[in-house]
């Protein structure tokens, strides 16, 4: 008789497979009961879109145990935020992305504290918050700056009593290939898009741990799944927030607290020209779809409302993920004809 394949836990119906001893195949006389099948409701695996919904369950084989076995063990189920009066932290609001977001929870009936290093553009930003009828604290903010994010998440938790939903949105960008794009710039982006993930995270965490509960939202990018040609500084950045997330989602089970990534493909915002004129005139730029940052602002109230793992909000954007899995060179192939490259 072949051997189980595992000693422990299997997904329903293993090839007609026991876990029982001997690992003998199904209809055997005398190898003992078949092992129990543990529910786990399809509703309770992060990152579903259709979590939350009555689904069937899902069957898993654990060898040797009766007890119950859940992925949320040991802790309160998730839930999302209601937005009304709901108080929502949000870094690099003055424009784009950050805007149309400010703009999306407002039109919901929450509070605001906004950030961004503009401070001109963000009270203008605040002041079209406050016209939709909603409360807004306007900081200007170098997310970079470990004690001023503090200071700014200590200041939101002063003026509204609590902090219910933090998005670290806050980034910049450049342009240009490995070779040709200086360290500094590479330091740089890493300081303000990674690290002032990271502060906004550990800012925000005593204040929900206090609460009991809390969002989480990392603002990433497609290409921190898969990175092009003549963005590697940018790239490696994002792709650094979503292991951060993926660390503290698993680092926060047990809690109400939730950690988020939004991952975005290009967006019709100022970014792209900002990042050109940081460039120098080296190469590189957007590539592939667009999306409105109106539609990535969506997603993100919706993340809120109802937290996923990971969000993308433009909706063939996860097949890239897949495809690149499967077959990184066939993303190559396509990618270098988007975007051809110097050889040689």
């Amino acid at each position: 008789m072949r051997a189980a394949r595992h000693a422990g836990c299997f997904p329903p119906d293993h090839g007609g497979w026991r876990a029982a001893a001997g690992g003998a195949r199904r209809g055997v006389p005398g190898r003992g009961p078949r092992p129990q099948r543990l529910r786990v409701p399809f509703a309770l695996v992060p990152g579903r879109p259709d979590r939350g919904r009555p689904q069937p369950d899902r069957a898993v084989h654990c060898q040797g145990t009766g007890q119950p076995h859940s992925r949320r063990a040991g802790g309160p189920a998730l839930k999302g935020v209601e937005l009304p009066g709901a108080v929502v932290a949000l870094t690099g609001a003055s424009a784009g992305i950050g805007r149309a977001a400010a703009l999306a929870f407002a039109r919901e009936g929450s509070r605001l504290g906004l950030a961004a290093r503009r401070l001109g553009r963000l009270e203008e930003v605040a002041a079209e918050v406050r016209a939709l009828g909603a409360d807004a604290l306007a900081m200007e903010l170098d997310v970079a700056d470990e004690r001023a994010v503090g200071r700014f998440v200590a200041a939101v938790v002063e003026r509204f009593g609590r902090l219910d939903v933090i998005v670290n949105n806050a980034g910049s960008g450049v342009r240009g290939s490995v070779e040709e794009t200086p360290v500094e710039d590479f330091r740089r982006l890493m300081e303000v898009n990674y690290l002032g993930t990271v502060h906004g995270c550990r800012a925000a965490l005593p204040v929900m741990r206090r609460q009991g509960r809390g969002v989480i939202i990392n603002v990433s990018s497609i290409v921190g799944h898969r990175a092009l040609a003549g963005g590697a500084a940018y790239a490696a950045t994002k792709a650094a927030q979503i292991s951060l997330t993926e660390s503290l989602r698993l680092e926060l089970r047990g809690t109400a607290i939730a950690a988020c990534s939004v991952h975005p493909v290009s967006t019709e915002t100022e970014f792209a020209e900002v990042a050109a004129r940081a460039s120098a005139g080296r190469k590189g730029g957007p590539v592939g779809p667009m999306q409105s940052a109106d539609a990535v602002a969506r997603a993100i109230v919706a993340c809120a409302r109802r937290p996923r793992a990971e969000v993308y909000p433009y909706p063939l954007a996860r097949s890239i993920v897949w495809l690149n899995a499967l077959s990184p060179r066939l993303v190559d192939w396509l990618a270098s004809r988007a975007i051809p490259t110097k050889t040689g």
